[in-house]
């Protein structure tokens, strides 16, 4: 462990949902995704404002000692440098404009490859530096790209507990793919990764599952989260068939602990998964597609673990949202503790081009646990008060200042009230851990109706998730101590007391839940409401969902609040320090 002193930097993932981090000293100081600033869901860009916010922060450049960038493909950093910071969503969908047919698709991946490679030659990768100078004012000497893979197993270390850091660990990148890669498997051990494996991106399973996510009409790279959930629904009869098609294409052989099946393209890759899935129902492609991964990953991991002898894992980028298929790698038998980063897809690569620029400076430097992750705006009572007048609010609700917030909120919620809260520090990433939530009595399945209608617009068949107070977390569902449920990445199964008082806070399909514990040390004031509607309902959890309206990026100041409940059929909103409630629930 280090005892270094002034080594700030900042990491940058500029394209699917463009966030950055400032790091000082291995900590993590702030961290946040530019969507919440942008309004735009999943921009892609090079985050002006937010990157100069934190260089500042930092104290000017001269005091900053790098700036980390994930991606390390000259191409792609040059269309990111030419956008001028201009918020873009991800190109068109999947498939759009482009025939199905292999040899139409061949030749496709072709021009596309040869795109990059002549791009990505030497003396186009040492312009970089320049352009991104010239366009953004950032000192050349400043700025470095790193491995898009390798920023996601950096993303690791801040989220390997204390007492197990010493540990070997072996680290696993999953995601769709990045720098000519779809994953890699690795060996962390005393400040040390070693590259055991890179899966290239040719053997995506990530990009299998963002390929049909889009045939089944949704968008890729956004809405895999609703062919998880509506998975549990189909009849195993039906499903189960249409694995061993999608085990043809593609598959992890734990016998020779190697991928195997079709070297495809992108194009190919589309036809292949059209042919499969024609004329089969939605939810039974959806249950097998999950099924097919949740084995493959398996393979994967039991076989390194086999293999190596290490029993601690560590996961990162984004086929690791799937909470289902983490659900199952906690209960691999060799796995001694399992660690995924919170909302591991590309947003958090920031967190890892920080750590590896601050290693550039230090190779000792040492990061410690973060907690909490409530690192990004906040908002003080004038900035609540101002935005209240400038948004004319009080003149369409009633405004108030309970003495005691969080029981003011529990009385809303026993009475089965829904109440939306944005106090406090922002939390980073896609699962809102209590800041930016919506709440409700999660025993209420009523609520679910309610919420989805009025509120979220969203797909029925998507399951809410719950907040627990981490003294009753045992109470709710099965949980060990091979993880730790912080940040809603993993799923349990519920427990006969959660499936009837956590019921509107619990999947309907398969009776789990993605719990967030609540840790009164973490988030006090988000405990003490919990607490508060434990005293009054016996129940220490509250039904916790993102606060937006579907489509749109998580709530970010008080005037983003007021306009999603100007939108909405909310009733009650929490700014800090003061109540909002329609005039009709006053």
């Amino acid at each position: 462990m280090t005892s270094a002193r002034g080594i700030t930097v900042i990491g940058v993932n500029p394209g699917h949902n463009a966030t950055a981090a400032l790091m000082t000293d291995g900590h993590l100081v702030a961290l946040q995704s530019y969507e919440r600033e942008t309004r735009l869901k999943n921009s892609v860009c090079w985050p002006v404002d937010l990157v100069n916010r934190y260089v500042e922060q930092a104290g000017g450049y001269d005091a900053l000692r790098g700036i980390g960038v994930t991606n390390n493909n000259a191409y792609h950093m040059m269309v990111i440098a030419q956008g001028a910071g201009q918020p873009q969503v991800m190109g068109g969908e999947l498939g759009e404009g482009r025939p199905y047919s292999r040899e139409a698709g061949r030749a496709y991946d072709d021009q596309a490859l040869k795109t990059y490679t002549d791009f990505d030659l030497p003396q186009n990768r040492a312009q970089l530096p320049l352009i991104f100078q010239n366009q953004f004012g950032i000192p050349a000497d400043k700025i470095r790209f790193f491995d898009h893979q390798m920023t996601h197993a950096y993303s690791t270390l801040p989220f390997m507990p204390e007492d197990k850091r010493n540990e070997r660990w072996l680290v696993f990148t999953l995601d769709g793919m990045g720098d000519g890669k779809s994953g890699t498997v690795s060996l962390y051990t005393a400040g040390s990764m070693i590259v055991l494996e890179e899966i290239p991106d040719t053997y995506s399973l990530g990009l299998i599952y963002a390929c049909v996510t889009t045939l089944l009409g949704f968008k890729a790279y956004e809405h895999e989260y609703k062919i998880m959930g509506l998975a549990p629904y189909a009849k195993g009869a039906y499903w189960k068939p249409l694995v061993a098609k999608f085990e043809e294409l593609l598959r992890f052989d734990p016998l020779t602990g190697a991928f195997s099946g079709q070297a495809l393209g992108m194009m190919e890759r589309e036809a292949a998964l059209a042919e499969i899935i024609a004329f089969q129902r939605f939810d039974n492609v959806a249950a097998a597609l999950q099924a097919y991964v949740e084995q493959q990953v398996e393979n994967l991991i039991s076989a390194w673990v086999a293999r190596t002898g290490v029993s601690h894992i560590a996961c990162a980028g984004g086929f690791f949202m799937n909470v289902k298929a983490n659900q199952r790698l906690t209960r691999l038998p060799g796995v001694e503790y399992f660690a995924v980063v919170p909302s591991s897809g590309d947003e958090s690569a920031a967190i890892g081009s920080a750590v590896l620029a601050g290693l550039e400076v230090d190779p000792s430097l040492y990061h410690p646990p973060v907690k909490g992750l409530y690192l990004g705006r906040s908002y003080d009572r004038q900035e609540i008060e101002d935005a209240i007048r400038a948004t004319g609010a009080a003149n369409r609700y009633v405004v108030s200042q309970p003495d005691d917030m969080a029981e003011a909120i529990a009385d809303i919620l026993a009475a089965g009230g829904v109440v939306a809260r944005c106090s406090g520090a922002m939390e980073f990433g896609a699962r809102a851990l209590g800041n930016r939530s919506i709440l409700a009595d999660p025993s209420r399945l009523d609520t679910v109706t309610f919420i989805n209608q009025a509120i979220k617009s969203r797909d029925f068949w998507m399951p809410f998730a719950p907040s627990v107070l981490q003294e009753r977390a045992s109470d709710y569902f099965d949980m060990s101590d091979k993880a730790s449920p912080d940040y809603m990445m993993i799923s349990y199964n519920a427990t006969p007391l959660a499936r009837e008082k956590l019921i509107a806070a619990t999947h309907q399909g398969d009776r789990t839940l993605r719990p967030q514990i609540v840790r009164a040390d973490w988030n006090p004031e988000y405990h003490a409401l919990i607490s508060a509607f434990e005293r009054r309902t016996g129940i220490g959890a509250v039904l916790n969902t993102s606060f937006n309206i579907h489509g749109e990026p998580i709530v970010m100041s008080p005037a983003d609040a007021i306009s999603t409940m100007d939108r909405s059929g909310l009733r009650h909103l929490v700014l800090g320090h003061l109540l909002l409630q329609k005039r009709d629930e006053a």
